[in-house]
């Protein structure tokens, strides 16, 4: 099984991750930072379902999270272009809200 990091993003006592796993892709959560002592672990992850392409996880991925309110903590180079795209994108339906700009998405993104 070949295993790819597509993008890592984190929030408050969480993270997202965007994953290529053979030629599907997927994205977990984790909110581990959340549990308290007797938790089940397993109540605090979560798996989205297989997507053919990279778009339809995106896509997927935009529409149930907060992705760039959050923090990018890794992006991997293959992908910073189609990413952008979809940052880009963010900025444009949410124009003149200079609150949604995110200086760290911007710094790894527009360093292309």
């Amino acid at each position: 099984m070949k295993k790819t990091l597509i993008l890592e993003i984190g929030g408050e006592g969480g993270s997202i991750k965007l994953l290529k796993i053979n030629d599907e892709f997927v994205y977990t959560t984790s909110e581990l930072a959340l549990m308290e002592e007797g938790d089940d672990p397993k109540d605090f992850k979560s798996r989205s379902s297989f997507f053919q392409d990279f778009e339809s996880a995106m896509v997927s991925m935009i529409n149930k999270y907060p992705v760039f309110r959050l923090y990018p903590l890794e992006i991997n180079d293959k992908f910073k272009d189609q990413i952008n795209k979809y940052y880009q994108t963010y900025l444009t339906s949410n124009k003149g809200d200079n609150y949604l700009r995110n200086e760290k998405w911007e710094s790894i993104l527009l360093s292309l």
